[in-house]
């Protein structure tokens, strides 16, 4: 493993903010913040929570294949981790901040979580090759 792999346990650490984080969120979007922010606003905080523990899930699927020991997930959990914190981030900052500069980070992240499913794919076909 290079130095900048996750190993699994860290995978699963990230895993565990990244749902902690959701759920904080999601919980204080359902009450406190309804009346803080406008309808567009929560829309996007929403939408950042309900990625964040989309990937907080695939996260822990990926961290526990590495303590496993399937190959080559590291990497593909690693650029997960950088889409959705691009995604899911920009989406907080336009919520809670409405500075708009960061718009433009939205699809960059949503490009890096599709760069991650295709690395996915890519890995398990490689593996499956490897195999045979």
């Amino acid at each position: 493993m290079n130095k900048y792999q996750f190993s699994g346990r860290w995978i699963l650490i990230v895993a565990a903010l990244y749902g902690a984080i959701a759920l904080v969120l999601s919980a204080s979007s359902a009450h406190a913040l309804k009346a803080l922010v406008g309808a567009e606003d929560l829309a996007r905080i929403q939408t950042a929570n309900q990625y964040l523990m989309y990937y907080a899930l695939l996260l822990l699927v990926l961290g526990l294949g590495c303590q496993l020991g399937l190959s080559g997930l590291q990497r593909v959990a690693g650029v997960f981790t950088a889409g959705s914190s691009v995604f899911c981030g920009s989406l907080y900052i336009l919520g809670f901040t409405k500075i708009s500069n960061f718009a433009w980070l939205v699809p960059l992240g949503g490009l890096l979580l599709l760069a991650g499913w295709l690395l996915l794919g890519w890995t398990a076909w490689r593996q499956g090759k490897a195999d045979d």
